[in-house]
Order: C-alpha cells, then sequence, then structure tokens
C-alpha cells in the first residue's frame, strides 16, 4: 500500500454508512480509504425494499426514534443531526431524486437500488476517496503514544458478491481499477483514524458473511451478540395462499390464559414458506421471547378492524335475512376470495356452509379461525434469514454526539455494526446514513480543528 493511502484514516466497510461517511468526510476535506471486503460498494443495499431501495421513512426525528425499539433515545439525537429531508437533499444535490409513496415510504424515483448505490459511489470517487475491494479488517490496535491505529488486512478469497444479489451490470462498468496498491496479508498497516461501518453477518451466508466486529480484540466485551431480526416467519400451513396479501392483520404472543403480550398490526403477504411483509418482519423481532417461555403462543388475526362480537352479529344477521347465502360469500367481503376455503378448512366446515345451517358451535369456530389462528413458528435465529442483525456495538461505549469510542480516541462506529435495529419501512437505511453522517461530521471538525 503507498504512503499517501497508509496516512489516509480508514472506513472499514463500503455499504450505506460507510459510503455516506466517506463523502461527508471528503467534502470536509479530509481523503480516506474505503475498505470492503466484497467486490462492489453498497453492502445489502441494492436488495432493499425488493430492489427498489426504501432509503426513509417520512417524520420528525421524534416520530423517527420511536421506530428504534430500546435505541428511541439514541437515535433521536442522530435524526436530529440528519433527518429524512437532510437525506433527500443530500441525495438531491448528488443527482438522485426521490418521493414519498402514500405509506410515507421514500424512494429513488427509478425505483432502482442500484442507482443509488452508483450515486454514492460516483460521488466518493469524484472526491478523491480511495477503496480497497476484496480485503476485509484483520485485527486493530491502537497506540496512544502516537494517537495512531495498526491494523491488518487479509485477502478474500474467491468472488464474494452473494449469488442471490442482482446483477449490478452498471456498477461494474463504472468501477475504477483499484485506487491503491495491493497490499500483502498479515502486513501491518498504520493510520490516524478509524471509522467502522462493517455492518453485521445477517442476510449473508456464512462464507460471504462480513467479519464480525467481535472479532476484533481491540472492542473485547464492547458488543453484543449478533441475532437475526426483520426476518419472513416459516409456516408451512398457508402454502396454498402463497401470493396472496392481506392490508392489515395482526399477529399476537399470548399466554395459555389468553393474555396478549405484545402485537403487530400491518399489512402482510402469505408465501410458500409461510408468512413475510411489514407484520412478519416486525413480528419476527419479539420471536426471542419464545425461547425463555415455550408456553406461549402466537396467533394470526385476518380482519384485526372487525371484533368477534361484530362478526357474531353478522352472522345473525345473516341467518334472518340471508339464510340462502354462503357464509364466505357474505361474512368478510374485505378478505380474499382465496382465503376462504383455507379459513373453512381450518374451523372444518364446509366450503358451502350457508348461514341457515351455521350453528353457534360453527360460529365459534369460524370466529376462532378469523381471529386467532395458531402459527407453528420456531424462535429460530438464524442470521443467514435476517434482513438484519441486533446486537453489535453497545451504545454505551460511544459518545451520543460524535459515535466516537470513550475508550479510544479517533475511532468510530456507524451503520448496522452498532447494536441499534428499527422497524422495516426505510428506518434501517436511516440510521445507516445518519450515523455515518454523524461519525464522519465528527472526524472531519477534528481535522479541521487541529490545521
Amino acid at each position: 500500500m503507498n504512503k499517501q493511502a497508509r496516512d489516509l484514516p480508514i472506513i472499514v466497510g463500503a455499504g450505506p454508512s460507510g459510503l455516506m461517511a466517506a463523502i461527508v468526510l471528503a467534502e470536509a476535506g479530509q481523503k480516506c480509504l474505503v475498505i470492503e471486503r466484497q467486490k462492489l460498494p453498497g453492502g445489502k443495499l441494492p436488495v432493499t425494499g425488493g430492489g427498489h431501495c426504501n432509503l426513509t421513512h417520512r417524520g420528525t426525528p421524534i416520530e423517527l426514534s420511536l421506530a428504534y425499539h430500546e435505541s428511541a433515545r439514541f437515535m433521536k439525537h442522530t435524526l436530529k443531526a440528519f433527518g429524512c429531508e437532510d437525506l433527500r437533499q443530500f441525495m438531491r444535490e448528488l443527482g438522485l431524486q426521490t418521493y414519498y409513496d402514500e405509506k410515507d415510504c421514500c424512494y429513488p424515483r427509478s425505483r432502482r437500488a442500484e442507482d443509488v448505490v452508483i450515486t454514492l459511489y460516483k460521488a466518493a470517487l469524484r472526491l478523491g476517496v480511495q477503496f480497497l475491494f476484496g480485503y476485509e479488517l484483520k485485527g486493530l490496535r491502537y497506540f496512544a503514544d502516537d494517537d495512531c491505529y495498526e491494523y491488518q488486512l487479509r485477502k478474500v478469497k474467491g468472488d464474494r458478491q452473494p449469488a442471490k444479489w442482482p446483477r449490478l451490470e452498471k456498477l461494474e462498468t463504472i468501477q475504477q481499477a483499484q485506487t491503491v496498491n495491493k497490499p500483502s496479508d498479515n502486513k501491518l498497516h498504520r493510520c490516524p483514524a478509524v471509522i467502522l461501518a462493517a455492518g453485521s453477518p445477517a442476510f449473508y451466508k456464512n462464507s460471504d458473511a462480513p467479519t464480525a466486529i467481535s472479532e476484533l480484540d481491540l472492542l473485547a466485551d464492547m458488543t453484543q451478540p449478533f441475532t437475526a431480526a426483520l426476518y419472513a416467519l416459516e409456516d408451512t400451513q398457508f402454502s396454498s395462499l402463497a401470493g396472496i396479501s392481506l392490508d392489515s392483520a395482526r399477529l399476537s404472543l399470548r399466554e395459555p390464559s389468553g393474555k396478549v403480550i405484545l402485537e403487530e398490526c400491518e399489512s402482510m403477504l402469505f408465501t410458500h414458506q409461510g408468512i413475510s411483509g411489514p407484520l412478519a418482519l416486525n413480528f419476527s423481532r419479539h420471536l426471542s421471547v419464545l425461547e425463555s417461555a415455550g408456553d406461549l403462543t402466537v396467533k394470526l388475526d385476518f380482519c384485526p378492524s372487525i371484533s368477534e362480537a361484530e362478526l357474531l352479529e353478522r352472522i345473525d344477521y345473516g341467518r334472518s335475512q340471508e339464510a340462502r347465502s354462503r357464509v364466505i360469500s357474505k361474512l368478510v367481503e374485505e378478505l380474499p376470495r382465496r382465503v376462504w376455503p383455507f379459513i373453512m378448512e381450518k374451523s372444518g366446515l364446509d366450503p358451502a356452509l350457508r348461514f341457515a345451517d351455521c350453528s353457534k358451535r360453527d360460529a365459534r369456530a369460524l370466529i376462532d379461525s378469523l381471529k386467532s389462528l395458531p402459527l407453528s413458528i420456531q424462535a429460530e435465529e438464524n442470521l443467514e434469514r435476517g434482513m438484519l442483525a441486533r446486537g453489535g456495538i453497545r451504545l454505551s461505549e460511544l459518545n451520543s454526539k460524535t459515535l466516537e469510542f470513550k475508550q479510544y480516541q479517533g475511532l468510530y462506529a456507524c451503520g448496522e455494526c452498532l447494536d441499534v435495529d428499527g422497524r422495516c419501512g426505510g428506518y434501517n437505511l436511516q440510521m445507516a446514513f445518519s450515523t455515518g453522517y454523524l461519525a464522519a461530521t465528527a472526524l472531519g471538525k477534528k481535522y479541521s480543528e487541529k490545521n
């Protein structure tokens, strides 16, 4: 590695937070070296939002902060420094136009996640940011006397772009040759500062997963184990409903007595393996509770806007006013017709059942299937299934205003390697961009003060 690159601060990871940090740092007049183990920049960004890239969510910093669970207080400050409208303006200045949909989710006008990666990567290159692809951080040490860091790099073998990634042909076309000489494995390098934006192992196969930050001795006892978050729920009983979506459904976690411990209400999608969509993804975060309390059950409510009492009233009305009508055609007209054969099967009833023949016992079975269908879900901590991860660097180890480690000067962290996770809907990308901005702004300010 040449002397010029050796003297630069390094950013570990070229995902959303790493690219943001590189651009902000370069705009402040400080060049940097970005080290990325994949062959291309962007991290998981190309597959976010189904390839459309849900960049952020509309709301005030306080409103958005509520989507980050236990980290709401931490994120409130971060979002005040760089919120959703700041992100849109940032992208606009780089030439990327965005818009909000009817659910207040923000997307690029092109609806292509690849365009977001290209926009950020090109901006970084224009500003003189140097990139080293195909290498990962192996070790990191801090020398307080010299106020610098020593690190080792390890070449990643083979093609590490995960097979399920879309082909990023435009990005491959514009990608320039390595801007620094390729280093030798195990050689020691020094740098004045480090921003850790290494992401998490979530969504990658084991062989493709980024090096866990917990493997760095420097961070011993500063991290929480990574566990999966935002993943689809597997339950094969729904295979016949694959492809059907519900605008609103409810999942609840209940005690044997029926008491609700927690619940989520969102849109959802049935798949061959189970259920997905915002409802399943957001609910998955809570399934770790099942490990310590095996007597809890998960129930699905197909029509949360209609109470059990109202369903009984509709059945009574059907018996008196539409006795010859089939129950499936009149009871809950908001439900897709393809769902009804499944509901009737679970209720042990004939799909041709008419209101006139619907007994109290039939009504009870039908309402139970509609309002509290039991799910057979395992609390499986499979990082490959998760779109992101819980765990990572504990927020208590960082200065919340700068994201610099309290114990080490010049060492910062941002993005998914932080122990922060949000709901689906653009919140996690906003977190990545906001924390990348905050860390780089703080480091850039430190350099400007020295000069």
